[in-house]
């Protein structure tokens, strides 16, 4: 019998804890990460900026009141120089 102890996504490949809530959102977007992050950014499913934040730390809030409902992407780069990416959506 094998036992494979594989990565489930990308952040147990990075060694990375994130949490994105609520989702789907509304009025903001709270993001938790166990590392602290260099740049956290908001995109549209075009890939474009929608808000953009300079990092230092570990929990960050988005005010998402003029976004348009939809499927958006959380982008952060870590202090480390790892890029984690999470699908939300704006209700």
């Amino acid at each position: 019998t094998w036992i494979l102890d594989l990565p489930l996504g990308v952040d147990d490949q990075q060694g990375t804890v994130s949490q994105c809530r609520p989702n789907p959102f509304s009025n903001h977007l709270d993001v938790r990460t166990s590392q602290a992050f260099r740049d956290a950014r908001l995109l549209d499913i075009r890939g474009l900026t929608m808000a953009a934040l300079k990092g230092g730390t570990k929990l960050i809030r988005f005010d998402t009141q003029a976004l348009v409902p939809g499927v958006y992407v959380i982008e952060l780069v870590l202090e480390n120089g790892s890029v984690v990416h999470h699908k939300v959506v704006k209700q």
